[in-house]
This record gives C-alpha cells, structure tokens and sequence, in this order.
C-alpha cells in the first residue's frame, strides 16, 4: 500500500478533510493521544483489527443476503 498511495496525497486529503469533521481542540487531541506511546501502539495495530472485524462482518452481511 505504501507503493500505492503517494504520501503527499495522504497528507494533503487528511489536512483538508479534518477541520470538517473535527474541531480544533478535538484534533489537538487526537495528536497528543497518536504521539503518546498507548496511541502509537494502538495505531500499528488499528489496520489488523480493522481487518479482524470487517471479514466478521462480511460474513455476516453474506449470511444475511443467502436465499432461504
């Protein structure tokens, strides 16, 4: 994915989008918990959770969908 995805994009889309969805004191925030060593550990492990629940939920959205 890195190969993927130009950093410089990534940086750009997240500085445009943030201030619409989050105020300032709420990105502040966000900044201190990823720098702190608890919010750097979770951040390396967010995209295997991520993936861990998303396959369940696939699962269940095709269970949902089969013909009965």
């Amino acid at each position: 994915m890195k190969k993927a995805l130009d950093p410089k994009f990534l940086e750009s889309i997240t500085l445009e989008t943030m201030p619409n969805h989050f105020t300032t004191k709420e990105i502040r925030a966000m900044s201190k918990f990823y720098s702190s060593p608890e919010g750097a550990s979770i951040l390396k492990k967010f995209g295997g959770y991520m993936a861990a629940i998303m396959l369940a939920i696939q699962n269940q959205i095709m269970k949902a969908i089969q013909p009965q």
